[in-house]
């Protein structure tokens, strides 16, 4: 019964960690240790609340199992190569990320009648994205330093990776939404890429959104 409650709330569960683990990742770098412990739990449940095929779920296994040694490596060993590690959790957040949100959609799109969770699980698959962006960006100037301009203010955030993982969140989010305040520029052509990719990915994915659910209600007035 309770296995039941929690597969008919599991976008529920899911967008409130999510949410959680969101605000941390764009506050102190003091909260550094809890926000990891957010993002490990928010792996493990989205391995066993979204993924649901067994192709996906062994690759996505494979991610996540290196996302957490990765993260928990860097933050424990002070001695360790910081920079390949860095890369890893970067490349491995991104394939486990667009994982969850392939499937988030094709539920989504193969659903008849529309839920509150199923509203709720749209949201978690947009926040993912902008997420797996986030990462995206924080590879890219890992490969690639100097690939964002940015304002002197918060010039120094790329220093270190916690405050750099905040920064690039609070990007990518942006750009997702196309709110840009122009605080931060993409100035290498992988960064200026990436940037228009996720601002047309993120509008493309409100139009598929609203659309189906739009959908599934007319169908559910017939």
């Amino acid at each position: 019964m309770i296995k039941s409650r929690i597969e008919r709330h599991r976008y529920l569960i899911l967008v409130l960690v999510l949410s959680a683990g969101v605000i941390l990742q764009i506050g102190s770098w003091e909260l550094a240790y809890l926000r990891e412990s957010v993002l490990s739990i928010l792996l493990v449940l989205v391995f066993f609340t979204v993924l649901d095929r067994r192709s996906h779920r062994f690759l996505a296994l494979v991610a996540a199992v290196t996302i957490i040694a990765a993260i928990w490596t860097v933050r424990m060993v002070p001695d360790v190569e910081r920079r390949v590690l860095e890369l890893v959790v970067h490349v491995a957040t991104v394939i486990f990320l667009f994982i969850a949100v392939g499937v988030i959609l094709r539920r989504l799109l193969e659903g008849r009648a529309v839920t509150v969770d199923d509203i709720l699980g749209a949201l978690c698959g947009y926040l993912l994205a902008g997420v797996a962006f986030a990462n995206i960006y924080g590879a890219i100037e890992l490969l690639s330093p100097g690939a964002f301009a940015i304002n002197t203010p918060i010039s120094g955030l790329l220093v270190n990776w916690y405050e750099r993982e905040s920064l690039f969140v609070y990007y990518s989010l942006s750009t997702l939404t196309t709110m840009g305040y122009g605080d931060i520029t993409p100035v290498a052509p992988a960064a200026r890429s990436t940037a228009v990719i996720e601002a047309v990915v993120g509008q493309f994915y409100l139009a598929v959104v609203v659309a189906q659910l739009v959908g599934a209600r007319l169908s559910e007035g017939r």
